[in-house]
């Protein structure tokens, strides 16, 4: 059992980063553990606070998320993070990362509601290695091989109030728009014109 835990069996892929957001330092040990040996790099944060300072300073392709968690749970830290994409990326949708909650009650992981807290799936305690292996699957690799629309179609009609014809009038100047970026970002490639590419690619982050 020693050797085993020191020594976790090890799959040959691609160096993915979770971070896993969690108070009980049981679980912790465990998800990382499960994690180090499917090759993926794990980073703790101990509570739903830390959790959402950590996402702000790092580059995480999956938040597996405990619910129940002191200073903010997992509802509230989801929420969170998802009002900083927003605030972050507005419109584009590239940097909406996957969350799977966390917890040992049944009946939360098969309530749908928690949708509406912006989390994308859940796992149940105690967890086992292959659920573990199957959502970092489906949300890290999948997600890769697929990648979502590069626009929120569904925040530009909010945008607009439901008006679908002026959602299509504000997709075509946004897509004139980012004509017009990408062209002054070739352009500034070509003359290797550093505060042009700067200032191009700032304006398209925060769209």
């Amino acid at each position: 059992v020693e050797h085993i835990a020191a020594h976790p069996p090890i799959d040959n892929k691609h160096k993915r980063r979770v971070l896993v957001a969690d108070d009980h330092p049981v679980n912790q040990k465990l998800v990382c553990w499960l994690l180090n040996g499917m090759g993926v790099e794990a980073h703790v944060a101990s509570d739903g606070l830390l959790a959402t300072q950590m996402f702000e300073s790092g580059d995480f392709d999956l938040i597996l998320m405990d619910i129940n968690m002191p200073e903010l749970n997992g509802f509230e830290a989801t929420q969170k993070i998802r009002e900083m994409e927003r605030n972050r990326t507005r419109v584009l949708m590239f940097d909406r990362i996957p969350i799977v909650g966390m917890t040992a009650q049944m009946d939360c992981a098969a309530n749908t509601s928690y949708e509406q807290h912006g989390i994308d799936d859940f796992l149940t305690f105690p967890v086992e290695r292959s659920n573990l292996k199957s959502k970092v699957d489906m949300w890290i690799d999948h997600a890769r091989n697929h990648p979502r629309p590069a626009i929120d179609t569904g925040l530009v009609l909010e945008m607009t109030q439901g008006d679908r014809a002026a959602m299509v009038k504000m997709l075509g100047v946004f897509v004139q728009m980012m004509a017009r970026q990408i062209g002054s970002l070739h352009n500034g490639l070509i003359t290797d014109a550093q505060s042009e590419i700067h200032s191009v690619v700032e304006g398209i982050i925060y769209v």
